[in-house]
């Protein structure tokens, strides 16, 4: 809740703090829920026969008993995904090492929940077959990885319980008319109700600021292999629970699991080496390209829409109030394997899978985007700036627009393609001084300014709803992650800065100027004195190790930023 703080000193008449005064307004309630309200208690009447004072009288009542009803299917639900999973996890198992092996386990399994009831029979079996396992490895591997995959399947069909109970609530409020707590649509209600004005709405908005930080997990063992298997079974058991299939496409469905199944039984778990810090990185980059850019868009549409609902004259733009962070390949704070080389390896490998994500939302804007000049309308402003873009194409591109010259919109994006895939190949010499191709895209905001002005065009000729949609969600993924996906965080600890301050000042002043031993205040007239030249610090690495590994790092910030954006 945000408050102000209290007054040092009592005051002749005290003043009522700001969320005293909140809790002492009327509480209000925008006109779209009283309606929905209304709406939800005359159906209610309608189908029970009975009024408003009986309803209140039990309606908690009636909602207690469908909760109840509606936990029930839940969990019959949950466990007819597990009974399943593991049916096909034990038929797997069968065919593959015998039923043999797949007795054992059940007998392991069942003297475990045994021992846990402190049976000490069930224990000292336990021990027993542990045992006679010392001696057969394979077994006992064959045994580990059975219990690692059944727990695993387990969380899976959990997680996908949790999603379906998040779903009811959904749809109950939205049948009720109030939103359940936990989202944008619950805070900006509590917002309204606590007597948050426009104006103050106006600050909240545009002082917002959220950078969610990825690290490398020591203990996050799964290979990004295992991960895509997970969420091949987790997507699956989804469609199976959302989708009114037929029973042949039910039965295929099913067999997807099974084949993940499989192939997670003769997947190695883990990798056979330790994972280097590139490793990590491209782990970073799983859940990067695969959950977070699909979910930044909807986070700005849900938040504007909420805003808009309780506050209709809202019209100031959302600013880019979300970004990313990642200390992965950039943290080397007593870690010796970040070096230059990787930082700038992590930059590039965040940078192509960026270009690539653009490049695959552009090819399905095109087919999306097929407007023709036969059936609709463009802006002159539009067109004018797409003659200009083709007056500047080589040759040898032109005949590609040739086969799309009544489809505006798929002109501009054949050549928006064109330069992502130049700026794609750029992206292997990047690091090197060759002059760029003329279809490089200096940065993010030219890519912006391409797709901004086919959503104006869109906009101005009866296209919102083409313009709200894959277009939209495009640019607000642009403007949160520019082309460098996440913001790298370069961390060093503070000696080796200084080690390699003092050895450059030595060197250059013939031994005078000692750094170590210059006040704080010294030092800090001595850098500002630097950055007020011109020229750079140091042009040869020619020092100590260290110092030239400390160095090279700040050069690939800078041409980083030259070429990626600030």
């Amino acid at each position: 809740m945000l408050t102000t703080p209290a007054p040092t000193s009592a005051p002749a008449a005290p003043a009522r703090s700001r969320a005293n005064r909140r809790r002492q307004r009327t509480r209000r309630v925008p006109r779209w829920q009283q309606d929905k309200q209304k709406a939800f208690i005359a159906k209610k009447e309608k189908e029970l026969g009975k009024g408003l004072n009986e309803l209140k009288r039990q309606g908690q009542k009636g909602a207690s008993f469908s909760e109840k009803e509606y936990a029930q299917s839940r969990q019959e639900a949950l466990k007819a995904n597990v009974r399943m999973l593991v049916e096909l996890l034990s038929s797997i198992v069968k065919q593959q090492e015998g039923e043999a092996l797949l007795n054992l386990i059940e007998e392991v399994r069942i003297l475990a929940k045994a021992r846990r009831t402190d049976d000490l029979r069930a224990g000292d079996r336990i021990s027993e077959i542990i045992h006679e396992l010392m001696a057969d490895v394979p077994r006992l591997f064959a045994i580990q990885k059975m219990f690692t995959l059944y727990f695993q399947l387990i969380n899976i069909a959990e997680e996908q319980q949790r999603v379906r109970v998040l779903r009811h609530r959904a749809r109950i409020a939205q049948e009720q008319g109030f939103p359940t707590e936990g989202n944008i649509s619950f805070a900006m209600h509590w917002l309204y109700q606590e007597g948050t004005t426009q104006k103050e709405m106006e600050n909240i908005v545009s002082s917002l600021s959220i950078t969610p930080v990825f690290t490398a997990h020591p203990t996050e063992a799964n290979r990004r292999t295992v991960l895509f298997k997970h969420k091949m079974i987790a997507d699956t058991l989804s469609e199976l629970d959302i989708i009114d299939l037929g029973p042949d496409e039910k039965a295929a469905r099913t067999n997807l699991i099974r084949e993940n199944i499989h192939s997670l039984w003769q997947t190695d778990e883990n990798r056979e080496k330790q994972p280097t810090v590139l490793d990590e990185v491209r782990h970073g980059l799983h859940y990067l390209s695969t959950t977070v850019f699909d979910l930044i868009p909807h986070v700005y549409q849900e938040l504007e829409k909420q805003i808009r609902r309780y506050y209709p004259k809202f019209t100031q733009p959302l600013p880019t109030f979300l970004r990313y962070g990642s200390w992965i390949g950039g943290d080397r704070d007593g870690n010796p394997f970040v070096t230059g080389e990787v930082t700038q390896r992590t930059l590039l490998e965040q940078h192509r899978r960026l270009l690539e994500l653009y490049l695959e939302d552009v090819k399905i804007l095109f087919s999306h985007l097929s407007m023709s000049i036969n059936h609709a309308k463009f802006t002159d402003d539009f067109l004018a700036r797409l003659k200009h873009d083709i007056s500047r194409l080589p040759t040898q591109e032109l005949k590609h627009l040739e086969f799309i010259r009544r489809e505006p919109y798929r002109q501009m994006l054949t050549i928006i393609r064109r330069k992502l895939t130049a700026t794609l190949e750029r992206a292997s010499t990047m690091w090197d001084d060759h002059p760029d191709n003329p279809m490089v895209y200096g940065d993010s905001a030219e890519m912006v300014a391409d797709l901004e002005a086919v959503e104006a065009s869109l906009r101005a000729c009866q296209g919102e709803v083409l313009a709200d949609g894959r277009l939209s969600r495009l640019i607000t993924c642009l403007r949160v992650c520019g082309f460098h996906f996440a913001t790298l965080d370069i961390r060093q600890h503070s000696e080796r800065h200084t080690d390699a301050l003092h050895e450059i000042f030595a060197r250059y002043s013939g031994g005078r100027m000692q750094w170590r031993e210059l006040t704080e205040d010294e030092k800090l007239e001595r850098m500002a004195d630097e950055f007020a030249t011109t020229r750079p610090l140091t042009s040869e690495l020619d020092f100590s190790t260290e110092t030239n590994e400390t160095v090279s790092v700040f050069r690939v910030v800078r041409r980083a930023q030259e070429r990626m954006g600030q």
